[in-house]
């Protein structure tokens, strides 16, 4: 109880300043509205401000995470999956993902996301350990910009597509090809894998 109490009187002062900056902290003002346990008023905020910076995955990230909280399991997958195809590697969004599907009773597809999750903390463990504090934050920086860089290409792009075919999400990989074919109407790779979608 006294946790939350501080949480609350040091986040209000926050709370005022992030209002005055929105909708540029919107993000960052629902998350200490979750932290209070405010769910509903954190989602306020995200469903209003998220949709307006598509190409920011944390936005997305929160409206998953809030909507878990409130124990709506779909809308949250729906917005963790759009976060994943942001970021593909986003290690929080593959986490909750894995563990809605364990909580659903979905093993395979829980263990494919954890596996994910847990191949990438080795990576990092491995990277942390042969290196300087400022040589690893120089590496994590570069593979940051790898990814973010991947996620604009019609690599990851497809590479999203097969990785929602793999795990079962048709539906996923469908609406991700349409949005792609009307960017791209002349993209046979795509056309071929939304017919065998379809099919």
């Amino acid at each position: 109880m006294r946790k939350l109490s501080l949480l609350k009187g040091k986040s209000d002062s926050e709370i005022e300043v992030l209002e005055k900056y929105l909708p540029e902290s919107f993000a960052r003002l629902a998350d200490l509205y979750h932290a209070r346990g405010e769910y509903k008023r954190a989602l306020e905020i995200l469903n209003q401000h998220a949709e307006n910076f598509p190409d920011y995955p944390t936005g997305f990230w929160m409206l998953g995470k809030v909507y878990y909280r409130l124990k709506e399991k779909e809308k949250a997958l729906k917005y963790l999956h759009r976060t994943l195809q942001i970021i593909p590697e986003h290690l929080a969004a593959l986490e909750l993902i894995g563990k809605i599907y364990m909580e659903s009773g979905e093993q395979a597809l829980a263990r494919s996301y954890l596996r994910q999750v847990s191949q990438a903390d080795q990576l990092g463990e491995m990277v942390f350990k042969n290196g300087n504090d400022e040589a690893s934050a120089r590496i994590e920086r570069e593979q940051m910009d790898d990814v973010k860089e991947r996620a604009r290409g019609k690599f990851a792009t497809e590479t999203m597509i097969n990785l929602y075919i793999k795990q079962g999400h048709k539906k996923l990989a469908r609406e991700l090809c349409e949005e792609i074919l009307v960017m791209q109407p002349e993209n046979t790779r795509i056309k071929s894998i939304l017919k065998e979608l379809e099919s």
